[in-house]
């Protein structure tokens, strides 16, 4: 399930550095052509999130973890929900919104707001940095329990 959630977190990662780059280029015209596949692939990806936040909660809360519950509270630490795949959710979620907003302006307008889009895009860098440093703890806390094992 970790490894879902990084591909993702990657995924994700990737398609907020590409339009970074487009804005700070300011190439409004790369940026309106590829607009509409952003938002598509951003809410793809808000949508994945969401999806896998509820296997996830499943599956600490099945029946077949209940015996290991001590060890994946170890290995998921204290806020998971917030910290995991919620962060990855709130990254996108701003980034989606303002993007939709200014792909309504028309031409002389986008290129006028380009520059508004920095501080969305920062917060998305910002709270896909919460995810994936929760995520490096958690691989760091498996391979603590790997290494007391042997």
């Amino acid at each position: 399930m970790l490894d879902a959630m990084q591909r993702l977190g990657t995924k994700t990662n990737t398609e907020i550095l590409s339009i970074q780059d487009a804005v700070g280029k300011s190439n409004v015209t790369a940026l309106s052509a590829k607009s509409q596949t952003y938002l598509k692939n951003l809410e793809a990806f808000g949508q994945e999130a969401h999806d896998l936040e509820n296997k996830f909660l499943e599956k600490r809360e099945s029946g077949e973890w209940q015996y290991y519950s001590r060890q994946m509270n170890y290995v998921v630490g204290d806020n998971p929900d917030n910290l995991g795949l919620n962060s990855i959710s709130n990254a996108v979620s701003p980034l989606t919104f303002s993007l939709t907003r200014w792909s309504s302006l028309d031409e002389s307008g986008r290129a006028a707001a380009i520059g508004l889009l920095n501080s969305p895009i920062s917060e998305a860098q910002t709270k896909l940095q919460i995810f994936f440093k929760w995520e490096n703890e958690c691989h760091v806390r498996i391979t603590t329990i790997r290494q007391r094992l042997n």
